[in-house]
């Protein structure tokens, strides 16, 4: 009670005081800081202030305590029925009533009681509300948590049974093949609910994320027709694509658009007997309007609004005959409103229905909010799996990298898992090996390590007691580098967070159970095919390094024999170089002179033709082993007469010596008896120990690094072509990186198939195709070839899946390969260099 007349305060004090207790104050400030003495927000459950007081108002005090006792029934005393002071006391107030002096104490009695029963209705209201709530939320809690369990006995289930159907299985019956596809049916279709469930409980707990991209809905509607083509085989249904012509385009998320068209698609399906579903979409002012049309049994009037709630279909009757749980249509209106637009029904018993929608045009020049390059989440393809022996497929003869069988560890602590992984990659040539938890997998790591025997990948389960996958592979970095143990992460979380909470932790990869063989198949052979890449990357940096530093090398070498070239033709020596075989290689311009024979004339001819008598000294020297010459065992230099190109003999000395190289060469110099040569250029005479110990020196220097080289080449992949397939690249960005192996892709496709770019699209399914003045187009590829039209937030996943595509269509190694291998490899790296930084 607040009143600034005290005997005011004291009578309606004493009146009450029977019945309730009583806290009295002489003016609101006295008031805030007595009910801020008091703790807790429901101490007090009634304030009754007198609107004129000194400092603060009754309406200025009710307004200021709001926030201390928020639960509270304000009452206000006053003599005065000022109109505008009582809509404020009601409007910023929040009283419960008004009350005009003078009171009559029974009268404020009455209303106290009215006040406080209202009070406790409001509080109790509210704690119902509370454990509605919190039951609600145990609920979706317990659906969400029973749903994650689900997945992996799921995940078993599917594993096994396909496991059982490969060739390499002995032979089934087709009873027993049926069996086993049926039993994979269900497995899915009851995968199918428990997504669908997950979904219902993201959206009632924080609601779902998209990712929004620019989408040509003819692609999205081929895809969805493909996901819904094995529903229609038993049923005499047709599913019509009307394609808007030109080109339609959205702005949603790819993964959550094909949600929807697949849910409505398989609604119309089930209530379908026989006849049509059409699927189709047109442009209504900045927003496209796409429907799905059947010709089956219909919805009445009145259930029309009751099958978009969750667990709901049109009655009773409906879900006995036809199955499913109702979810479906209620996530996909949440999914479309989440998009900006709106579901709707046109339907009549026993005439169809038709379900319509709409999304936001997707302009050329839309922004696309959202996006994350790291983010993009297109669904990889089934490519092809490595054929059939778990080895990859070379890249060289020679390399010893790819000619053996991989080694993978499996991390996981359900035997149900462990039995479906060794099934699925054993019976394609992989050796498994298994450990049942986080800490034996480290000890295994370990103990393979200290034998050279690290294997080439491990899968890692999230799920395991005492350390989870995600410190597991924590661990593994601190010791490991991705490209020497790769993980991939395998698990049944699905959200963005537990992706990037992967890819943080040190991931490869990453793998939501459950997850079909083919796909696992693909991420293990991409995994192993990067780590591939990137070793051979490195043994080919190294030999490039030596490649340079051969050049240089060679490079001194041609000046240095130059040097001597030039030293040999200007001396007044004259010198021969002879073969074993005694023919001459080699004659410098001073011994032409001294014996009469011009340029060329003596070279490839033999020696005997100037010393024709046998015993001469340098036909003997030649039939002398090369180890006496080496030894320095024979005596070099003796007289001798040789022929002239004039036929004139002329006597002198001659010395003979051997040039240490790979093939047998001799130098002789001979010196006539005068010693005085014919006219011609005067250089300082060089002794023949000297001339001879510098060319031994450079070729030995020369041999010895053709001999380096040779070795690398041996353990390189395409040495002989590495200088032009891997020339030192300058710094590039990302987008030119990007359409580098963009064009690169279209080249090799090209090249080797023989087809054009319309063909890569259709055939690989990444790209769309459209028509344009009566030809196709790709037209999105053709954004790619030019760094100037490359989108903002490019889809460089789409890329690498191109790269991959052809390159498993055409394995052959060639130097362009080699060259897309690489620059592809490069790319990976990037990115996986912009997600370390995002986080």
């Amino acid at each position: 009670m607040v009143d600034d007349e005290s005997i005011n305060l004291q009578v309606v004090a004493n009146f009450l005081a029977p019945h309730y207790e009583v806290l009295t104050a002489a003016d609101g400030q006295a008031a805030l800081d007595l009910i801020q003495n008091r703790s807790g927000s429901d101490s007090i459950q009634c304030i009754i202030a007198d609107q004129r007081m000194p400092r603060l108002t009754g309406v200025e005090f009710l307004k200021r305590s709001i926030p201390i006792l928020p639960k509270a029934i304000r009452i206000i005393l006053s003599a005065y029925t000022d109109v505008e002071v009582i809509l404020e006391a009601t409007n910023e107030a929040h009283i419960y009533q008004y009350l005009t002096k003078p009171i009559d104490p029974r009268k404020l009695l009455i209303t106290i009681q009215r006040a406080l029963e209202t009070y406790e209705l409001e509080q109790q209201q509210e704690r119902t509300l509370e454990e509605l709530r919190r039951a609600n939320q145990l609920k979706d809690e317990f659906l969400t948590n029973t749903s994650h369990e689900l997945k992996t006995p799921l995940h078993g289930i599917i594993g096994i049974c396909e496991a059982m159907k490969e060739p390499q299985v002995p032979a089934l019956s087709e009873a027993q093949q049926d069996n086993l596809t049926l039993i994979i049916q269900s497995a899915r279709r009851l995968t199918t609910l428990v997504n669908d469930i997950l979904d219902l409980a993201q959206i009632r707990s924080q609601g779902i994320s998209l990712n929004w991209s620019r989408i040509a809905l003819a692609a999205a509607f081929q895809f969805a027709e493909r996901l819904c083509a094995p529903l229609l085989k038993t049923k005499p249904v047709r599913l019509l694509l009307d394609l808007p012509n030109p080109p339609v385009y959205v702005m949603a998320d790819e993964n959550r658009l094909q949600q929807i068209l697949v849910n409505l698609l398989t609604n119309a399906i089930k209530f379908t007997h026989e006849g049509t579903i059409h699927l189709g979409a047109s442009y209504a002012k900045n927003f496209v309007q796409i429907w799905v049309q059947d010709t089956g049994i219909g919805i009445s009037e009145d259930q029309q609004q009751r099958i978009f709630q969750p667990f709901v279909q049109a009655d009773g009757n409906i879900a006995r005959q036809y199955g499913g749980t109702g979810l479906g249509l209620a996530i996909s209106r949440y999914l479309i409103e989440q998009h900006g637009g709106s579901l709707s029904l046109e339907s009549q018993e026993g005439r169809g229905s038709i379900f319509k929608f709409t999304l936001p045009e997707g302009n050329p020049s839309s922004e696309i909010l959202n996006v994350n390059l790291l983010e993009e989440d297109t669904p990889l393809p089934a490519p092809s799996v490595p054929n059939g022996e778990g080895v990859m497929k070379p890249h060289s003869d020679e390399s010893d990298l790819t000619q053996r069988r991989f080694h993978l560890l499996v991390v996981d602590d359900d035997p149900l898992n462990v039995k479906v992984l060794q099934d699925q990659l054993s019976q394609n040539g992989y050796h498994v090996a298994v450990a049942a938890d986080g800490m034996q997998a480290l000890a295994t790591i370990e103990a393979q390590n200290h034998q050279n025997a690290l294997p080439d990948l491990v899968l890692l389960d999230v799920m395991m007691p005492l350390m989870d996958g995600y410190s597991v592979c924590q661990k593994i970095r601190e010791r490991y580098s991705p490209l020497e143990l790769p993980v991939i992460i395998l698990t049944v979380k699905n959200q963005m967070a537990d992706l990037e909470q992967a890819f943080h932790s040190g991931a490869n990869d990453y793998l939501t159970k459950p997850f079909h063989k083919r796909e696992l198949l693909v991420r293990v052979d991409n995994v192993l095919q990067q780590k591939q890449t990137a070793l051979l990357m490195q043994e080919n940096e190294k030999l490039l390094s030596e490649i340079e530093r051969f050049r240089h090398l060679e490079a001194h070498l041609r000046d240095n024999e130059n040097y001597l070239t030039v030293m040999l033709e200007s001396t007044q020596e004259a010198l021969l170089l002879v073969q074993s075989n005694g023919t001459i290689l080699f004659v410098n311009p001073s011994a032409e002179r001294l014996l009469h024979y011009g340029p060329d004339e003596l070279q490839n001819h033999p020696l005997s033709m100037l010393f024709p008598k046998q015993e001469e000294f340098p036909n003997h020297w030649l039939s002398l082993p090369v180890n006496q010459w080496a030894s320095g065992e024979i005596q070099n230099k003796a007289p001798v007469t040789w022929r002239c190109g004039n036929g004139e003999s002329v006597s002198g000395t001659i010395q003979g010596a051997l040039l240490e190289l790979e093939v047998d060469l001799f130098v002789f110099l001979l010196t006539p008896q005068s010693a005085m040569l014919p006219s011609g250029p005067t250089t300082e005479i060089s002794p023949l120990a000297q001339i001879l110990d510098k060319i031994n020196t450079q070729r030995q220097e020369l041999s010895s690094s053709i001999r380096s080289l040779d070795h690398l080449q041996s353990h390189a992949v395409h040495s002989a072509s590495l200088p032009n397939a891997f020339p030192t690249p300058a710094p590039v960005s990302f987008a030119q990186k990007l359409v580098d192996v963009m064009n690169q892709v279209i080249e090799y496709w090209e090249a080797n198939s023989q087809k054009t770019v319309i063909d890569l699209a259709e055939e690989s399914q990444l790209w769309s195709i459209t028509v344009d003045e009566g030809r196709l187009r790709a037209r999105t590829i053709e954004k790619y070839l030019d760094v100037n039209k490359l989108p903002k937030k490019p889809r460089w996943r789409t890329v690498v899946q191109a790269a991959y595509y052809v390159l498993r269509r055409y394995p052959a190694p060639t130097r362009f390969k080699l060259q897309l291998e690489s620059d592809l490899a490069s790319l990976l790296a990037m990115v996986r260099q912009q997600k370390i930084q995002s986080h």
